[in-house]
């Protein structure tokens, strides 16, 4: 399925976003 490319896509997203600071 796709929704586990979107889970992955969101959590590295997030990691980034957390990392970004």
């Amino acid at each position: 399925p796709s929704y586990e490319y979107v889970i992955l896509k969101i959590a590295f997203g997030l990691w980034r976003l957390i990392t970004q600071c």
